[in-house]
C-alpha cells in the first residue's frame, strides 16, 4: 500500500506540473512538432519526453548514490529547493529573472525545433520530446526534486524506475492531451495565462509550506502507513461486535496449490486444502524463515493456534522464499524447530500459491471465514489485537479475552530493511572510513552475486553504519562450511568486540544495544565463503 501511495503522490506532482505556468514555455514546441507529420508523431513526442525524464532521473539516482550523500541532506536540499521556488514565485521581481532563463531555454530549442531531424518521423518525434523535457526542467526542477527525492529513497531499482515513470506518465498524459488535440483547446490553455500571476502566487504558498512540512520532519507516507497499522496506534480497538475492518467484498479463498512438500502434518494426512477446511477459521501466513518481520509475528501466531485450535481454528504457513537456501526443506525444517512452530507448513518454492493469492508481501495474512472465503487481511507486523479480535467474532468467541498486545516496532530514523546483492544492492558508499548513515561498505575481495556477496578471503570486511537498536544480518557459508565472524560495534558509548559462528543460512543478530543508537558495524570474516544477503534493523521501545 505505502508502494502505490508512493507512485500515486508522483504522477500527481507530474499532472500537477503540467497544468502549471511551467507549461506555457513548451506550449509552442507541443503543438509546432506535433502538427502534421502523421498520428504517431504525438504519442513519439510524448515517449521522448518520459523517456529523457527516467533516464535523467535515474543517472541522478545513481551518481547520488556513489557520491554516497546522506539522504537527510538530499532531503534538506530538496526542500531547501523548493522553499527558494517558493518564494520566487511570490515576488514578481525574483520571478522575471527566473522567467527569463526558462524563456531563454524555450527561445533556443524553438529554434532547434526546426531543424530537419526533429521533423522526420518517429524518431524525430522521440529527439523533440527530448528536448521538451530539457526545455521544461529549469522550471520543473524545483518540484521535481521532491520525486526525485522519492526516487533516491527507493528500496529497489524496480520502484525507483516505476516511480519516475510514475511522474512522468503523470506530467506526459496532459502535454499528450494538448498535442492531440492541438489548437482546439490552446485557447483554453492560454486562456489562464492572464490569471498566471495570481497561480504563481498561490503555488509559491503551497509550495513554502510544503517545505515546511518537509522541514518539521512530518513524513506524510509514514503517516499514512502508521495511520493504517497499529505500530503506532492513536487510540485502544473498541471491541465491538463484529469484525474491524473486514473486506467491504470478501471473496473465495484460492487454494493452497503447488506445494513442493508440506512439514509438521502427519504422513498420512496429506496435503492440506481450502476445501476440506470448510466449516473452520483459517488463517493463512505467508512467511519466511529468514525474515525478521515474519520471525516477530510468530509468537502471536503460536499463541493463537495454542488457544483457538480447540474451538476450529487453523493456520497454514504458506512458506514463500526470498532466498535459494530459504527452498531447502532441512533448513525450513530446522526453523520451524527453533521458533517451535506446531501448525502445518507448505513449501511454497515456486511461489504458485502466492501467486493465487496475489501476495506481495512477507509477512502477509489472509483470514478466511467458515464458509470458505476471505473476508479480512494485513500486511507487514502489527495489527495483532485487531486480528485476534476478529479470529474471536469468526469462531463466536467475541466475549473472549484479547492477548495480544501491539508494540511499536518502528523507528522514525530507523535504519530501513538492506539487501546486498547486485539484484536490490541500495545505499553501498565508496569507503568504511567515512560512511553515511544508512549505507555499507565492503573492505577485500568479495564477489557479488544477485542475492549475495561472498568473501574470498580472511580479513574480508562488511561495514554497515545504521540507526537502530538490533542489526541482523541474513548469513550463510560456501559448501556448509562453518565459518568464524568478527563483530566489531563502534557506538558514541565506546567499542565492543565479538565472535560469531556461521554454522547455517539464517538470520543472525549481531547487535543489541540499550536503545537506539548510530552504530558503525563491521563483521569481518576470518576465510573465504562468508556469504551476506540482507541486514535488517530493530529499534527500541
Amino acid at each position: 500500500m505505502n508502494d502505490i501511495l508512493q507512485f500515486a503522490l508522483a504522477g500527481a506532482e507530474g499532472f500537477a506540473l503540467a497544468f502549471s505556468p511551467c507549461i506555457l514555455p513548451i506550449l509552442p514546441l507541443i503543438l509546432s512538432g506535433a502538427a502534421g507529420a502523421g498520428r504517431a508523431r504525438p504519442f513519439a513526442i510524448i515517449l521522448g519526453f518520459i523517456i529523457f525524464f527516467t533516464i535523467l532521473a535515474l543517472i541522478s539516482r545513481t551518481l547520488l548514490s556513489w557520491l554516497g550523500i546522506p539522504q537527510d541532506v538530499l532531503q534538506t536540499a530538496s526542500f531547501a529547493m523548493l522553499a527558494l521556488f517558493g518564494v520566487f514565485m511570490l515576488f514578481p521581481q525574483m520571478d522575471n529573472i527566473f522567467s527569463k532563463i526558462t524563456g531563454g531555454f524555450a527561445g533556443r530549442a524553438q529554434q532547434l525545433s526546426g531543424h530537419a531531424a526533429l521533423n522526420n518521423g518517429f524518431a524525430g518525434g522521440l529527439i523533440m520530446g527530448g528536448l521538451i523535457g530539457i526545455v521544461w526542467t529549469p522550471c520543473a526542477g524545483p518540484l521535481m526534486a521532491a520525486a526525485l527525492l522519492q526516487i533516491i529513497q527507493a528500496q529497489t531499482n524496480t520502484l525507483a524506475v516505476l516511480t519516475i515513470l510514475s511522474f512522468a506518465v503523470g506530467a506526459g498524459v496532459p502535454m499528450l492531451i494538448i498535442a492531440l488535440l492541438g489548437h482546439k483547446i490552446t485557447h483554453h490553455v492560454r486562456g489562464f495565462a492572464k490569471h498566471t500571476s495570481t497561480i504563481k502566487r498561490a503555488m509559491g504558498v503551497v509550495l513554502i509550506l510544503f517545505s515546511l512540512i518537509g522541514f518539521s520532519g512530518i513524513n506524510l507516507g509514514e503517516v499514512y502507513v502508521r495511520a493504517q497499522s497499529s505500530i503506532s496506534m492513536v487510540k485502544p480497538i473498541s471491541f465491538e461486535k463484529g469484525l474491524i475492518n473486514g473486506l467491504q467484498t470478501p471473496y473465495l479463498a484460492p487454494e493452497i496449490a503447488g506445494i513442493d512438500i508440506w512439514l509438521n502434518t502427519k504422513p498420512d494426512q496429506g496435503p492440506t486444502n481450502i476445501a476440506a477446511l470448510k466449516g473452520k477459521v483459517v488463517l493463512v501466513d505467508f512467511w519466511t524463515y529468514s525474515c525478521i518481520n515474519c520471525v516477530r509475528t510468530l509468537p502471536h501466531l503460536k499463541s493463537w493456534y495454542e488457544t483457538y485450535h480447540k474451538d476450529g481454528f487453523e493456520i497454514i504457513g504458506v512458506h514463500a522464499p526470498e532466498f535459494d537456501f530459504e527452498k531447502n526443506k532441512d533448513n525450513v525444517q530446522k526453523a520451524i524447530n527453533k521458533f517451535g512452530i506446531t501448525y502445518p507448513v507448505a513449501l511454497d518454492n515456486n511461489f504458485t500459491t502466492w501467486k493465487n493469492y496475489n501476495n506481495k508481501y512477507w509477512p502477509a495474512h489472509y483470514l478466511i471465514d467458515r464458509d470458505g472465503r476471505v473476508v479480512y487481511t494485513h500486511f507487514g507486523e502489527g495489527k495483532y489485537e485487531e486480528t485476534e479480535h476478529n479470529i474471536q467474532y469468526l469462531l463466536g468467541l467475541s466475549d473472549a479475552t484479547i492477548k495480544s498486545k501491539s508494540v511499536p516496532v518502528i523507528a522514525k530514523a530507523q535504519t530501513p530493511e538492506t539487501y546486498l546483492g547486485t539484484d536490490r544492492a541500495e545505499r553501498e558508499a565508496g569507503m568504511a572510513e567515512k560512511l553515511p548513515l544508512h549505507h555499507w561498505a565492503l573492505s577485500g575481495a568479495w564477489v557479488r552475486s544477485p542475492h549475495y556477496i561472498e568473501s574470498q578471503s580472511a580479513g574480508d570486511s562488511l561495514t554497515v553504519r545504521a540507526q537502530a537498536k538490533k542489526i541482523f544480518l541474513v548469513l550463510d557459508t560456501k559448501n556448509n562450511t562453518i565459518i568464524t565472524a568478527t563483530i566489531n560495534i563502534k557506538t558514541k558509548k565506546g567499542n565492543e568486540t565479538k565472535t560469531i559462528m556461521v554454522k547455517s543460512a539464517e538470520l543472525y543478530e549481531l547487535v543489541n544495544l540499550t536503545g537506539n543508537a548510530d552504530a558503525l558495524v563491521s563483521i569481518t570474516a576470518h576465510a573465504a565463503g562468508l556469504r551476506a544477503f540482507a541486514f535488517t534493523f530493530e529499534s527500541g521501545a
